[in-house]
């Protein structure tokens, strides 16, 4: 029974995880141990379960006119007011909602916390099949074992997948830290200067027309920070003089002056799926054994691959890193953002 039970599951398992993180899913649900519901087309609002697609498996009666959905049996009954965050059982009771009940896709739901504590089932929702285990904990430990779901949930490098042009793509978007000296970062555990000075560097580096010079002090705008941050790390930061940069309220400013330095970039080796929306990202980082600026406007530093650099003489390893990053659109583009980052 369970096998026949399971087999949609487990496809899912096994070619639905690749669309973990979209905006749109199609949905599949047990209840009490049964596949009740197949294919719910949703985007978003995972918390929301089709009540008139589940009563039935519990035991209820459900009617629905437009306005208010009915659940009733013999001996107990809930009341629902499409928009309102509230229920109402046979005695009158009041109960309140944590989200209103509404149609999503066509499909009549009422938010799922409060019709398990009613229920008194458990809730599970699993990303990995895009499933809904309502009082079905039997069935989802059965999944969660089995050998097609354990390799669906491992690890797995896929960086042979990737087309030299995404792989020139996440070249050039780990150098932005290489090149700048950017060797450890903690997306949760960074202070405001050291995220001040990347983006500085960085438009030092490849926006030279962006820093300003006044006497002895180097300085970048606020609004070109926030740009930086935002890309490349996904964060913002509170507009205010920190530590080695001094804010008067337009540009941050700091005690420095140009120089010569090494032109320095990243490859990456391994492109690892962490199967939970973020890529773990193995590389090396080498530099031009000149001094100066080497043309990085050039595309083709950042077609080679990283067999190829290590036996060119021109370039020298200087280090090796590891990034945890995660998938963007960032102005119609699909780039990454750093997570963390490890050089050693």
């Amino acid at each position: 029974m369970k096998k026949k039970i399971l087999i949609p599951v487990i496809t899912a398992a096994i070619m639905g995880f690749a669309a973990i993180g979209a905006s749109a899913r199609n949905l599949d649900m047990y209840v009490n141990n049964h596949h009740v519901v197949r294919d719910i087309q949703t985007v978003g609002r995972f918390d929301m379960l089709p009540v008139l697609d589940i009563a039935g498996e519990l035991g209820f009666n459900c009617s629905f006119d437009g306005t208010t959905i009915k659940l009733y049996n013999d001996s107990r009954s809930y009341k629902f007011t499409m928009g309102k965050a509230a229920a109402y059982d046979q005695n009158g009771k009041w109960y309140g909602l944590d989200v209103v009940p509404q149609i999503i896709n066509g499909s009549v739901r009422i938010p799922y916390k409060f019709f398990c504590d009613a229920m008194g089932l458990s809730y599970t929702w699993d990303d990995v099949t895009s499933t809904i285990f309502l009082g079905s904990d039997r069935t989802y430990n059965w999944l969660i074992n089995t050998k097609e779901y354990k390799q669906a949930t491992e690890p797995q490098d896929i960086f042979n997948t990737l087309s030299s042009g995404r792989i020139k793509d996440l070249n050039v978007f780990l150098s932005n830290f290489s090149e700048a000296g950017f060797e450890y970062y903690d997306c949760d555990n960074i202070d405001a200067s050291s995220l001040i000075s990347f983006a500085f560097i960085h438009d030092l580096i490849n926006n030279y027309e962006n820093i300003k010079y006044s006497n002895s002090n180097m300085g970048i705008s606020a609004w070109r920070v926030d740009e930086i941050l935002n890309r490349y790390l996904g964060k913002t930061i509170s507009k205010r003089s920190v530590q080695h940069w001094q804010y008067d309220g337009s540009y941050y400013w700091t005690l420095g002056a140009t120089g010569e330095t090494y032109s320095r970039f990243s490859i990456a080796v391994s492109y690892i799926d962490l199967k939970n929306g973020t890529y773990k990202v193995n590389c090396n980082n080498y530099c031009w054994n000149g001094y100066g600026l080497m043309d990085f406007a050039d595309p083709e530093w950042y077609w080679y691959s990283d067999w190829e650099v290590l036996n060119n003489s021109e370039f020298k390893k200087m280090s090796s890193s590891v990034a945890i990053i995660k998938p963007v659109v960032y102005n119609g583009k699909n780039t990454w953002q750093l997570l963390s980052l490890n050089t050693y």
